[in-house]
């Protein structure tokens, strides 16, 4: 591994052409994975400015409880929850974008129990569809891949191959799609892993051990040229591993806070959340190198991951307060007081920056130097339930409640 000292600016030889977000979207305006492309941009979507209650295009049940992030592909949402007060029941539930309405539900025996309760983890984990199929994860281990109509490809018990996981919250990181594989990250209080495996059968293709405790920052995805890479925020680290065999190639360290929120990549910018201030940070990946731009003073970043948009960095954290710093200088621009504890990844879209609150308000920020609210909404939510994220597709704003999807749309 390498040391502290040479991890900020040592030499990446093999980095070439770094793809941006927007040329990396998915076609048709899929919402394929967590934060969307990996970034929280919604490409080339013309989405409603605001709504109230009397306009939501629809309110479905989920039929399970779960925080996980609704996905879609092409005119399909797919969610995941679960049952019982062991967390008995999995369950992956198919609807269908223009009207709601529940296409299939597959649900599955859990291989591992573990009580609900508010201090732990309900269907956390976002799964990621393709053109064939949804992988869902799930806290403790299970892993599968079913088909758009709802049918079993494979299933695999992962506390049983891999774990046991420990730790008081279950597994959080939502897994990603590469070229050649399935990838997770295994972030516990016991021996921490780095896998991939195939996604056509399940079988495992990698595994890389990982000194870090419980975690739940999710991976994100660098493509370049050459290689994809991936990269992953965990306790007091940033690694970056080769997506073919999960070697390591760079690792960052001496940050404190930072296990939850995922690393954001734009281009040639990365951003790193972190709960205290004075850890939130911007690197820069430049000439075969990955430096320290700058970090803020001001900023922490709970829950939320970082937003990185038209010049400037969004960062967020639970109680509510953003911060808008500029991109490449890493100056304050302003700070905001949202209405409420804010858990949801901000989204950029065409001139404006969201921010989505617990309690159902969505603040849409003009993209700019300076602060200009361009509109407030808020969504009816039942009492001590939470707004945990969203999908953006074809126009429309799905939100992900606890028990619910709630979707605003033209």
């Amino acid at each position: 591994m390498k040391s502290a000292a040479s991890c900020i600016a040592m030499m990446i030889t093999w980095i070439c052409t770094i793809v941006s977000d927007e040329s990396h979207s998915p076609p048709d305006w899929n919402w394929p994975m967590f934060r969307g492309n990996g970034s929280s941009h919604a490409i080339g979507q013309e989405l409603p400015k605001s709504w109230s209650n009397d306009s939501l295009k629809w309110k479905t049940e989920i039929g399970g409880i779960g925080q996980s992030s609704p996905v879609g592909w092409k005119d399909r949402l797919f969610t995941t929850s679960v049952k019982g007060k062991s967390k008995d029941i999995l369950v992956v539930s198919c609807f269908q974008l223009r009207d709601g309405t529940e296409l299939w539900t597959y649900e599955q025996d859990s291989a591992t129990r573990s009580e609900v309760s508010d201090y732990s983890s309900w269907a956390a984990p976002t799964p990621v569809v393709d053109g064939k199929r949804v992988y869902a994860f799930f806290e403790d281990g299970d892993l599968f891949a079913i088909t758009h109509r709802g049918e079993m490809v494979w299933k695999k018990d992962l506390r049983g191959s891999i774990g046991p996981f420990e730790g008081n919250h279950g597994l959080g990181a939502s897994p990603i799609l590469t070229r050649k594989g399935l990838v997770l990250s295994l972030d516990h209080e016991g021996q921490s892993f780095l896998i991939s495996v195939d996604k056509e059968n399940g079988n495992l293709q990698w595994q890389t051990k990982r000194q870090t405790s419980s975690a739940w920052a999710s991976p994100s995805l660098i493509s370049t040229n050459v290689r994809e890479i991936i990269v992953i925020s965990a306790s007091r680290t940033v690694i970056a591993y080769d997506a073919s065999h999960g070697e390591i190639l760079w690792e960052v360290t001496g940050i404190i806070g930072n296990n939850v929120p995922s690393v954001t990549i734009s281009g040639n910018w990365m951003a790193i959340g972190s709960n205290p201030k004075g850890h939130c940070r911007v690197l820069r990946l430049k000439e075969g190198q990955v430096e320290e731009v700058w970090r803020s003073k001001e900023a922490s970043s709970s829950f939320g991951s970082p937003l990185i948009y038209k010049g400037r960095v969004y960062f967020v954290n639970k109680t509510g307060f953003l911060f808008c710093h500029d991109l490449k200088t890493g100056v304050l621009l302003y700070d905001y007081r949202l209405p409420s504890s804010t858990w949801a990844t901000p989204l950029a879209a065409g001139d404006h920056a969201w921010f989505f609150t617990q309690s159902g308000h969505t603040v849409i920020l003009k993209a700019s130097d300076e602060l200009e609210v361009a509109s407030e909404s808020s969504i009816d939510i039942e009492t001590k339930d939470r707004v945990f994220g969203y999908a953006i597709m074809n126009g429309h704003v799905v939100f992900r409640t606890k028990k619910q999807l709630i979707c605003v749309g033209k």
